[in-house]
C-alpha cells in the first residue's frame, strides 16, 4: 500500500475480555494487533460478564442487542467503514436469535461480510430448525463474502452457509512463557503440554 493510500475499514463486532475465553481472547489479539493496510474499528459486544452468563437470556441483553444496532448504523455513517466482521454464535438457540436480529438489521448497510466461526456448529442448529426460523437465520447468516473456520475438521459453518470465499485460520496466542528460563528436563523424559481451554459440558 502506498503511503497516500488510505486502509481500509473494518468494522469489528464482537466481545472482548471478560469473560475470558477463546473466541473473546482473539477478537482482542485482532483489535490490538496492528495489520497492515487495515484499519479496524471495534464495537465491543457486552453481554456477558462471566461465564454463567454466557448462552443465557438475561432482559439487558435485550436492551444491549437494541444498542448495538443502533451503534453498528452510527458507525457506518460516521466512519463509513464497508466491511463488517462478525463472529456467529455456536449451537445454542438464544446466541443464533441474537444474531438474527442484529444481522438482519445492520448487514444490509455493508459491502461486505466476514464471518470468523470460532464457535463452530451454528450450521447443524440452523438445520433443526423449523422452516420459517431456519430461513429466517439463513437470510441472516447466509452467504458471507468471507468466512474464516479454525481448522477443515472443524463443522463446516462456512459450506451450509454457501460462503463465497473460505479461510482456515487456526487460533493462536501469546507465549508468555518464552520469556521465562526453560526447566531443564531429564533426557528420554516425553515434553508434556498443557491445554487450558473453557470447561463446559460439551467439551
Amino acid at each position: 500500500m502506498s503511503p497516500a493510500a488510505k486502509p481500509i475499514l473494518v468494522l469489528v463486532v464482537g466481545q472482548t475480555p471478560p469473560p475470558q475465553h477463546g473466541q473473546a481472547a482473539m477478537i482482542q489479539m485482532l483489535v490490538d494487533g496492528p495489520l497492515a493496510g487495515v484499519k479496524v474499528l471495534h464495537l465491543r459486544m457486552a453481554f456477558s460478564d462471566n461465564m454463567d452468563q454466557v448462552g443465557r437470556f438475561q432482559l439487558r441483553k435485550v436492551f444491549h442487542l437494541v444498542y448495538l444496532i443502533f451503534a453498528i448504523a452510527f458507525m457506518r455513517v460516521r466512519f463509513g467503514p464497508k466491511i463488517l466482521y462478525y463472529p456467529p454464535s455456536g449451537p445454542n438457540r438464544i446466541p443464533l436469535i441474537r444474531d438474527t436480529l442484529l444481522l438482519l438489521s445492520t448487514r444490509w448497510m455493508f459491502h461486505r461480510t466476514i464471518f470468523h466461526f470460532q464457535a463452530s456448529g451454528v450450521s447443524e442448529l440452523m438445520a433443526s430448525l423449523p422452516g420459517w426460523q431456519r430461513v429466517l437465520a439463513y437470510r441472516a447468516l447466509g452467504k458471507p463474502d468471507v468466512a474464516i473456520q479454525l481448522s477443515p475438521q472443524a463443522v463446516s459453518d462456512a459450506a451450509y452457509l454457501h460462503a463465497k470465499r473460505v479461510y482456515f485460520i487456526p487460533n493462536a496466542a501469546n507465549d508468555h512463557a518464552s520469556t521465562r528460563p526453560a526447566k531443564t528436563t531429564l533426557s528420554g523424559q516425553p515434553k508434556r503440554l498443557l491445554y487450558l481451554g473453557t470447561v463446559c459440558e460439551t467439551k
